[in-house]
């Protein structure tokens, strides 16, 4: 059990470790303080900056704002401010470059990071990455109507009605696409992994 360190993460991302620490929503959030839980997705993912409501979520979560600014890793216990020491936050690399995709570990080289959700396995951190889902074609098919981050995690094991990330290599050019898997998938497509889940995000 490591303390957490705040200091390596935006603003937007410590709201957001904030509220899986405190197991709700943001949708229970945006409730607590009389916003939209679009607006709290657009404050965590950085779309819009949440400093003129940082009094509102710290008394909402009950954390001070200096949590949240990174400044320290004090979280409030029964009405007292303590060391809190949680599940260690990790990350798992963005991927950018699509054919690397196409190598077993190749991923794993990706110099971006994106901060993992708090309930994933050590196996699952190991063997996961983040991508955009505009990289895929027509992810509407499956019901992502809008820009995010997919949550992907490389499987040899699928069963019927597993979304996956399918891919297509053709010299130097890629092409993704989500599928409900099957074992009737067309054979030029490679199975890349299972989506876990899925981050939207606001423009």
């Amino acid at each position: 059990m490591n303390l957490i360190k705040n200091n390596t993460t935006t603003i937007g991302g410590n709201i957001k470790i904030a509220r899986q620490l405190r197991k709700i929503s943001q949708r229970v959030l945006a409730d607590k303080i009389g916003l939209t839980w679009e607006m709290i997705s657009r404050y965590e993912t950085g779309k819009v900056n949440p400093i003129n409501s940082l009094g509102k979520i710290s008394r909402a979560l009950n954390i001070p704002i200096s949590f949240l600014l990174g400044e320290t890793s004090l979280l409030v216990s029964d009405n007292k401010y303590v060391d809190y020491y949680s599940k260690e936050i990790h990350f798992i690399p963005f991927v950018s470059n699509y054919i690397k995709l196409f190598s077993e570990n190749a991923y794993k080289t990706e110099s971006i990071r994106h901060l993992a959700p708090l309930w994933m396995s050590t196996i699952q951190l190991k063997n996961s990455f983040a991508i955009d889902s505009l990289s895929a074609s027509d992810p509407e098919r499956l019901g992502f109507h809008y820009n995010g981050i997919f949550i992907v995690l490389r499987n040899n094991k699928y069963k019927t009605g597993d979304i996956v990330l399918c891919g297509e290599l053709d010299i130097s050019t890629v092409k993704l696409e989500v599928r409900t898997y099957n074992r009737e998938l067309p054979k030029d497509l490679s199975i890349i992994g299972k989506l876990l889940s899925f981050e939207r995000i606001f423009s």
